[in-house]
């Protein structure tokens, strides 16, 4: 049975969401839509309240069913490390992790949200990438969200979710699948992705650039 799965990115000037139906052999887009985020005014309502207007006008002139949901997390409310470890064993960085990534941030570990997934291997040491949140950022985003109908599944990163493309082979061919982070204290698992695709013609693509309102 297809299911719809709604991609959600709720940014400072524009709301932008695709939706996704899923059926046996792969994935379809079966809509994808934009909705302006009114101007900040003197005296007016907050950028939260701007951008969940423009998203229930969104939903409401798109008229989708939505049967799950996947949102990027706002770009200013993450902070991204990488943290180097001189073992590759999963136990071990599983215990090691969060001491590693409290050292890191200025906050007390449980004042946040955060998650983690392997770079590229090295010989001998694991490359981690993390991301951080505040939990009182994310818990706003997430009433946002509620009050549009919305429970996600997932609420993600720009960085990782647009490397997952470069995984999916949308992009460019044969390169590893990234996981994306999943909620805070679950285990991160690869994204669902389209079949593979046939290698592009003319030259790879080397980079991905998300400029950003508030950050590149």
């Amino acid at each position: 049975m297809a299911q719809t799965i709604l991609g959600l990115d709720v940014g400072a000037h524009a709301v932008k969401a695709v939706l996704l139906e899923s059926a046996f052999r792969g994935f379809r887009v079966a809509g994808h839509a934009a909705e302006p985020v009114a101007p900040a005014a003197e005296g007016g309502p907050p950028l939260r309240e701007r951008q969940a207007a423009a998203l229930a006008r969104l939903l409401a002139a798109q008229g989708w069913k939505v049967d799950a949901c996947a949102a990027v997390a706002p770009g200013a409310a993450v902070a991204a490390h990488v943290i180097t470890l001189p073992f590759t064993d999963p136990r071990r960085i599983e215990q090691t992790v969060a001491f590693e990534v409290e050292a890191q941030i200025p906050q007390e570990l449980a004042e946040v949200a955060w998650d983690w997934q392997p770079l590229a291997p090295r010989a001998g040491v694991a490359d981690l990438w993390v991301g951080v949140t505040p939990k009182a950022d994310l818990t706003a985003f997430l009433a946002t969200l509620e009050a549009a109908g919305l429970d996600p599944r997932a609420v993600v990163p720009g960085a990782p979710a647009l490397a997952a493309l470069l995984g999916g082979s949308l992009l460019a061919a044969d390169a590893a699948v990234p996981a994306l982070p999943a909620a805070d204290g679950a285990e991160a698992t690869p994204p669902p992705l389209p079949p593979r695709l046939p290698p592009a013609e003319g030259p790879p693509v080397e980079a991905l650039l998300d400029l950003g309102h508030d950050r590149t």
